[in-house]
């Protein structure tokens, strides 16, 4: 009997704005595209720090509602000006505040969210023993898997959440029991493939009105890559490392003024540090970190060091001509333009650093 190639069913594909490196929206199915109409700031809580939104919202947005209570969203993608909070959550989004503000995972406080079966929930922590607590209607999906969990302690404990970027696949180590059985969390990450997200409720944090980024020179990226531990025992907010080949991506596209001014070295470091008191900013005083920091030159091995002034927020503009280079420049251009620079540059050094 001759065999027959199956295919695989269509899915539904459940997205944001698309900018994942795939676009999370692989394969035949349906799109569902949450940023068209799922798009308000539903309330936003200064003194309980939260906001409620729907998935579609562009996280850039959050960002001004919350900046006019002194507060922001943590997590800061590089492509915060047009990636949604679903998408975020649904691929536990970091960005270069990770070190100081957590995960997307880490920001979440409770989801509304549609199950594959029809089924709408409310999660957050406790969410098995709220769904028990109800009169009538229980849950189909909760209880069994907290029984999953209940089965597979050991292993959960040992091998999910070991590590501060452990982005990858399913967030088990939220369903401990020591984690409060916290649904909303377990779900970022899932990549929609859990269920539907159609409201989340956000953590703020303070934003400080007090940033200075400093570029630190290295001779090589390897070198700036073995320094980033001894660079975080200093707490800064962000430490985000580029190499000489994308700065000569951004040069060689957008020409040398594109690039702002940056120490010797062909790998750099760029470390924001907060928390500045308004003495920096009314008499130019040097901040304890960055003095700890140039006392501790050899030990972190930089060759040169690079800061600009203690200023009070807005804060946007020291960071975008660094967030410009990360980018490689793309916020002006196409990908297939980048792609071709990239190409070239990368074959005028034959793929390393220069020394």
């Amino acid at each position: 009997m001759p065999s027959r190639r199956c295919s695989p069913p269509p899915a539904d594909h459940v997205r944001g704005a698309g900018t994942s490196i795939a676009g999370n929206a692989v394969g035949p199915g349906l799109v569902l595209d949450l940023g068209r109409h799922l798009h308000r700031i539903l309330g936003l809580d200064p003194e309980a720090r939260t906001a409620s939104v729907e998935p579609g919202v562009v996280c850039a947005r959050l960002q001004r509602a919350a900046a006019g209570h002194g507060l922001r969203f943590g997590p800061d993608p590089s492509t915060h000006d047009r990636c949604t909070v679903g998408g975020m959550v649904g691929n536990n989004a970091c960005g270069t505040r990770t070190l100081a503000y957590g995960r997307t995972a880490d920001n979440v406080v409770a989801l509304d969210v549609l199950t594959g079966s029809g089924e709408r929930l409310r999660l957050g922590p406790d969410a098995a023993q709220a769904a028990e607590r109800a009169p009538a209607d229980p849950s189909a999906v909760l209880g069994p898997l907290r029984a999953v969990v209940d089965g597979s302690l050991g292993t959960i404990r040992t091998e999910f959440g070991r590590f501060g970027r452990q982005v990858s696949g399913y967030g088990l180590e939220h369903l401990l029991p020591e984690n409060r059985f916290d649904v909303a969390r377990f779900l970022a990450g899932s990549e929609g493939t859990l269920a539907v997200i159609t409201g989340a409720t956000l953590r703020l944090v303070e934003d400080a009105p007090y940033k200075i980024m400093i570029a630190l020179g290295y001779p090589t990226m390897a070198d700036a890559a073995d320094a980033a531990p001894l660079i975080v025992d200093h707490r800064p907010t962000a430490c985000e490392g580029l190499d000489r080949r994308i700065v000569d991506v951004v040069r060689h596209t957008r020409g040398g003024a594109a690039v702002p001014a940056l120490p010797r070295g062909d790998g750099w470091m760029f470390v924001e540090l907060v928390d500045l008191t308004a003495d920096c900013q009314t008499h130019g005083r040097q901040p304890e970190t960055i003095v700890r920091l140039v006392e501790c030159r050899g030990r972190l091995g930089f060759d040169a060091l690079r800061g600009c002034p203690c200023l009070r927020k807005p804060v946007r503009e020291r960071h975008r001509d660094a967030g410009r280079v990360r980018r490689g420049g793309s916020e002006h251009g196409s990908n297939d333009e980048y792609t071709q620079s990239a190409q070239q540059t990368f074959g005028r050094t034959g793929g390393r650093a220069r020394a």
